[in-house]
């Protein structure tokens, strides 16, 4: 729903699965995995993620039916909030104008 590339699927045994994901054309990736008892589904309150395109994003998101805030303006940023399926919470904001 977020629009990211999968890079990696692999099961690492029956109970253990790495996945990597990554914004189109991004040098960064997420990790997800099953087997950290120290990172259960939903205890990232805040990953933040920069957009050059917020307005096109987020109208592509909720396309997707993806719930997001509304924006909010600062004067250094511009941004949403957001939580993938697992309740972990992301920020994806524009700090350039």
């Amino acid at each position: 729903m977020l629009g990211f590339e999968e890079l990696a699927d692999q099961r690492m045994a029956p109970e253990m699965r790495w996945v990597q994901l990554a914004p189109k054309d991004s040098p960064s990736s997420i990790s997800l995995v099953t087997w950290f008892d120290s990172v259960p589904a939903g205890s990232l309150q805040r990953l933040v993620l920069h957009t050059p395109s917020l307005d096109q994003n987020v109208a592509a998101l909720r396309a997707r039916g993806v719930e997001t805030s509304n924006i909010v303006s600062a004067a250094w940023v511009r941004y949403v909030t957001l939580s993938d399926p697992d309740g972990n919470g992301l920020v994806l904001q524009q700090r350039d104008r």
